[in-house]
């Protein structure tokens, strides 16, 4: 909220002060400042308990999205927005990135929004690492690109300058090691897994898991205690992964990483599925059932995650090549241009009593052998 005003701010005053002020685009972002503060604030409200573990839950199993969410439960202000003369639609838009400008939503939700820069130095500086990030020399590098004749086709992006680049490039590496130390930390992201396989499994077994999550005001109230002790009601697999998460700290044991690409995918289906965007969850969970089969009638004994790396997404310079496009800035840096390549793992987390009773489990050589007969059969 604090850093989408101050983002909007600065790029009026810049706009301002220029040797070409374009005065509608001023006139939109000076009108829109309270909506994109309403948006900084709200965007994310949508997310349930343990934040993105449930995301996966929300769109395989209720077909909805924690942005959708998020907009339902704007509309529950309205009457307080409407009387600081904020339109809820407005606010909605910028959440959804449906508003008309792009470049509106691209401070909320852009290749390099506000809510990236907050949640990384956040969440950098409350897990100890002493990242070192000028904030304000960053946004002086941002601009707004395009002509003032079509807004609709103005966007965000950067500085064609030398600054400009290395402020990028040392963000993306801070943005990208915040993934790689902490989100998908592995002992994190094994418990994460197991969450979201523990409520999958109550959702079938118990009505009022799914009661909880389809009603929206229950949803706004359901927090991580109570959903959990849910789960703990619902017996069984879901019960057992909370005692072995909040009480024993008996996690599954990660017996398999590899890229996906030690495998052979000539299988066109599998392919198809697997390059389909944030599809990985959907693959992952088949996965999961089909070894599980192999182990025991105990569902999710082992569990599949496929993890696509993070990469920028597009960025712009202000500049134009031979064909009047605008030039991406992984053209101008080695850096940018490899962070931008993606990267897809596949690991296996297994139940410690499995790999216990069932040494075939302990030898990376069967698990891909019965990965790759999956793929092959896919």
């Amino acid at each position: 909220m604090f850093l989408a005003e101050k983002l909007a701010s600065l790029l009026v005053k810049k706009e301002e002060t220029s040797s070409k002020p374009r005065a509608d685009l001023i006139e939109n972002l000076k009108n829109n400042r309270n909506s994109l503060m309403a948006a900084g604030f709200f965007h994310d409200v949508g997310h349930g308990p343990f934040s993105h573990v449930l995301d996966f839950i929300l769109e395989s199993q209720f077909n909805v999205s924690h942005e959708s969410l998020a907009t339902e439960i704007v509309k529950k202000f309205e009457q307080e927005l409407e009387a600081d003369s904020i339109p809820v639609n407005q606010v909605n838009n910028i959440i959804t990135k449906k508003a008309k400008y792009p470049f509106l939503w691209e401070i909320i939700n852009g290749p390099l929004d506000v809510d990236k820069v907050d949640y990384v130095l956040r969440d950098s500086y409350h897990v100890g690492l002493r990242y070192s990030f000028d904030l304000d020399h960053f946004f002086d590098q941002v601009l707004v690109l395009g002509g003032e004749e079509d807004l609709e086709k103005c966007q965000l992006g950067m500085a064609n300058s030398s600054q400009a680049i290395a402020c990028v490039e040392l963000f993306l590496l801070l943005w990208k090691n915040m993934y790689t130390l902490v989100y998908l930390a592995e002992s994190s992201r094994i418990a994460e897994k197991m969450l979201e396989k523990a409520i999958l499994v109550a959702i079938k077994n118990n009505s009022e898991i799914v009661d909880e999550i389809k009603d929206l005001e229950k949803y706004i109230d359901l927090d991580e205690t109570k959903l959990t002790n849910l789960l703990i009601k619902s017996e069984g697999f879901s019960k057992n992964v909370c005692e072995r998460i909040f009480k024993k700290l008996d996690l599954y044991i990660c017996a398999f990483n590899k890229n996906i690409h030690e495998f052979n995918l000539q299988n066109q289906n599998f392919l198809e599925e697997l390059w389909k965007q944030n599809n990985e969850d959907n693959i992952s969970d088949k996965i999961s059932q089909k070894l599980s089969e192999d182990v025991s009638s105990e569902p999710y004994s082992v569990i599949c995650d496929i993890i696509r790396t993070k990469t920028p997404k597009e960025i712009y310079v202000n500049e134009r090549d031979k064909e009047g496009e605008p030039v991406e800035i992984k053209q101008k840096s080695k850096v940018i241009s490899a962070l931008s390549e993606p990267e897809v793992t596949l690991k296996i987390y297994i139940q410690p009593e499995v790999i216990k009773t069932n040494k075939m489990w302990t030898t990376e050589k069967t698990i891909k052998t019965k990965i790759q007969k999956l793929i092959d059969n896919w």
